[in-house]
């Protein structure tokens, strides 16, 4: 057995398919959060506690970016800005108001979590509330006739391509 020691990032970078999401998550600063496995916490008692941390990356491909007339970093931010009011473009891409850091964050799930979990509901039909990376941002997973769609009835729908690709901090999820 080999032992899963890539991260959700390097995940997306070995996969050869998400260069402009790679470029994107290290131009916000994100790739550090993104590759952490654990957080060790002192106790007061000299003690310390490891906490795991987990991520679920829902991951646009470079082909369905150029689908969109999308080929690099700064045609993304430039569709952005045509599509986010709240974002700003006009500081580091590292800021959290910036277009790309707000997408970014919206991608990510803290947690992970396989599509089964992800799309489970009670009762078929309904809708199931996530929240987002992206502060005060929720997306929306609902499964009707046996598809599952992320944000069904928006301009920004979209179905499961590939799922459960496992990270040794989460899950990878092709949108």
């Amino acid at each position: 057995i080999i032992p899963l020691v890539e991260s959700v990032v390097d995940k997306l970078e070995l996969s050869g398919e998400h260069s402009i999401m790679v470029q994107a998550i290290e131009e916000t600063g994100l790739r550090e959060m993104l590759e952490k496995t654990a957080d060790t916490i002192p106790q007061l008692d000299g003690s310390y506690t490891v906490n795991q941390i987990r991520y679920t990356i829902l991951a646009v491909t470079d082909k369905q970016y150029r689908e969109q007339g999308i080929n690099d970093l700064p045609s993304l931010c430039n569709y952005l800005k045509a599509t986010d009011e709240a974002g700003k473009i006009d500081v580091p891409m590292s800021d959290s108001s910036h277009v790309l850091f707000r997408y970014i964050n919206y991608h990510i799930l803290s947690g992970a979590y396989t599509k089964e979990e992800l799309v489970y509901t009670a009762v078929d039909g309904d809708k199931k509330v996530l929240d987002s990376g992206l502060a005060n941002e929720i997306i929306t997973i609902q499964t009707l006739d046996g598809i599952s769609m992320l944000n069904r009835g928006s301009e920004d729908s979209c179905a499961f391509v590939r799922s459960n690709i496992p990270a040794c901090n989460g899950y990878i999820h092709r949108i």
